[in-house]
């Protein structure tokens, strides 16, 4: 869970997918470029403490089916928080 409500370089999201983690985070910064609401984790519009009793609520009741879904793209997702995918993004998209 990362219920924020600023982030720089949130790698601890890609680290707890890495652990098999579904991710409850906030939506700031570009955490939304990562983490889509119900496909990959869970994004909270407010941070509210129903909304994130709501979410741990429904991350428990996942079904290994729907974990597993979850979780499949983890590793294409961890690569995008790395430092070297960041710095091609630099000199791709505003260096270039």
């Amino acid at each position: 869970m990362l219920p924020s409500k600023s982030e720089g370089f949130p790698k601890v999201i890609a680290e707890a997918l890495n652990f098999g983690c579904i991710p409850i985070v906030s939506q700031i910064s570009a955490i939304g470029q990562y983490i889509k609401h119900k496909q990959n984790g869970f994004v909270l519009e407010e941070v509210t403490t129903s909304n994130v009793s709501k979410y741990i609520i429904e991350c428990l009741e996942l079904s290994i089916e729907d974990y597993k879904m979850m979780l499949s793209a983890r590793h294409e997702l961890v690569k995008k928080f790395t430092f070297q995918y960041y710095n091609k993004k630099i000199k791709e998209e505003i260096l270039s």
